[in-house]
């Protein structure tokens, strides 16, 4: 609608060299329609500190809390994730 230019990725890793910010939330278990497609997801995008080693030194990550999993506690001293 406004011409802003964005690229859709299944794997994170993708993603992470050409970040300036992510923005984490949980994988949300009631936009699914059956439990076994959650059980599969769920642990599929979480933000550890492997996939921060490919993120820029000046990226943050931003999210709405309370965290549930998304976010390895690994990650919680790193000062992009403030």
């Amino acid at each position: 609608r406004n011409n802003i230019p964005y690229e859709e990725v299944v794997r994170l890793e993708d993603a992470m060299p050409s970040l300036d910010i992510l923005y984490m939330t949980r994988v949300q278990k009631e936009r699914f329609f059956n439990e076994e497609d959650y059980v599969r997801m769920k642990d599929f995008y979480i933000l550890d500190k492997a996939k921060m080693k490919l993120a820029p030194e000046d990226m943050y990550v931003l999210h709405p809390l309370p965290r549930v999993n998304e976010i390895s506690t690994e990650v919680d001293n790193d000062p992009r994730a403030a």
